[in-house]
């Protein structure tokens, strides 16, 4: 009896790991990229950024992994990035719609890297609601102050036709944006 309780535990665990592996297993090609030009966030002074990005799946629910390196720029210390607020999106293409979407990826940067060109440290690999992943405009907002996102199932019709990585965005405080270069 207690060989089949092993037995089945071991089996149990053989299969998550199996699903745990084939979630993580990225979407699609990472998309890395570039801001490109010297430009300022709130008070910090930023020569470049870099950013690598992930789309994945993990047990059904969409995961978004962003990791960043920045280097700063002239006259900024090297960890004014960390006490800045800034939004960052991973711009898809959609081959079902036709059209571009936002994913929000706030969740997913983890800690901000000092400004020495170095990855960042323990990035996190969010994983937002269907209905919270594809906003339509990162510059519009609902009343409740939400993204103006598509409904989950339009979200995930998406997903499954599939879509191309454009760029990573980032967007200051003031609403300014700025677009990864490939």
């Amino acid at each position: 009896m207690k060989q089949h309780k092993k037995l089945a535990v071991l089996l149990f665990v053989t299969v998550l790991s199996c699903i745990y592996v084939y979630g993580q297993a990225p979407y699609t090609s990472a998309l890395e990229g570039q801001f490109k030009g010297y430009f300022t966030i709130g008070k910090c002074d930023v020569s470049s950024i870099t950013a690598k990005v992930r789309l994945s799946t993990l047990a059904g629910e969409p995961t978004v992994y962003v990791n960043i390196r920045w280097r700063n720029g002239s006259g900024s210390s090297s960890d004014c990035l960390g006490n800045e607020k800034f939004n960052l999106f991973v711009k898809i293409y959609s081959n079902y719609s036709s059209s571009y979407f936002y994913i929000p990826a706030d969740g997913a940067i983890g800690l901000i890297p000092e400004g020495d060109n170095t990855w960042g440290q323990n990035p996190l690999a969010g994983s937002p609601n269907w209905d919270e992943l594809l906003a339509k405009d990162p510059l519009y907002r609902t009343r409740d102050g939400s993204y103006n996102f598509v409904s989950a199932d339009d979200a995930k019709s998406v997903w499954r036709y599939g879509f191309a990585l454009s760029a990573v965005v980032l967007m200051d405080e003031s609403g300014r944006l700025y677009y990864t270069e490939k």
